[in-house]
């Protein structure tokens, strides 16, 4: 008897099949929605902070401290009222950024993507829980923001907050901008 997969309301799934199928089948659709989907950029409405805006190109701006390795101010990009975009769509992932400036070429920064997954209020507080995601960038020519950058991240609920803070090695501030593009799921 055939149910229909928790990950597409299109797709249907053979439940008699051994589970390892069903699995393999689940992971080839939820591949496929990724890829086959619709794709919203944001950017920051006014003082390069959230809530995120589809209509915006003014990019989100952190700073790394001036100490080395060490995170600088948090910005809260996502304040809860971005997602849906679309009607019926209760999740998304963040995909991809989009680096439009950086303060230095020739430097490595550790743009940490942190979200509100188990109800933190804080950037600390997710981080503290693992709910963040990490993106090493190093920015070598004029041209780095040519491409966006694919990321890593779970699956959120529409409505969830998104946390960004940089680090870098040196002992200086300096602050990237950036983009971010985003997929939506049904379930």
């Amino acid at each position: 008897m055939a149910k229909q997969c928790f990950f597409s309301d299109e797709t249907t799934i053979d439940r008699s099949q051994p589970q390892s199928f069903q699995t393999n089948i689940q992971n080839s659709l939820i591949s496929q929605l990724h890829v086959h989907n619709y794709e919203r950029w944001f950017g920051a409405q006014s003082n390069n902070v959230g809530p995120g805006s589809q209509n915006s190109l003014t990019p989100y701006q952190v700073t790394s401290s001036a100490t080395a390795n060490t995170f600088g101010s948090v910005v809260n990009i996502f304040t809860g009222v971005e997602t849906p975009t679309r009607p019926g769509m209760n999740w998304f992932d963040m995909r991809r950024i989009q680096i439009i400036a950086a303060q230095n070429n020739n430097k490595t920064y550790r743009l940490r993507l942190a979200n509100n997954l188990f109800g933190e209020t804080t950037f600390a507080q997710a981080v503290a829980n693992g709910n963040f995601t990490d993106i090493v960038l190093k920015l070598t020519t004029s041209d780095f923001h040519s491409f966006p950058f694919e990321i890593q991240t779970y699956r959120l609920p529409a409505g969830s907050l998104i946390w960004a803070a940089v680090a870098t090695a040196d002992n200086v501030s300096q602050y990237i901008a950036f983009l971010v593009g985003l997929h939506e799921y049904q379930k």
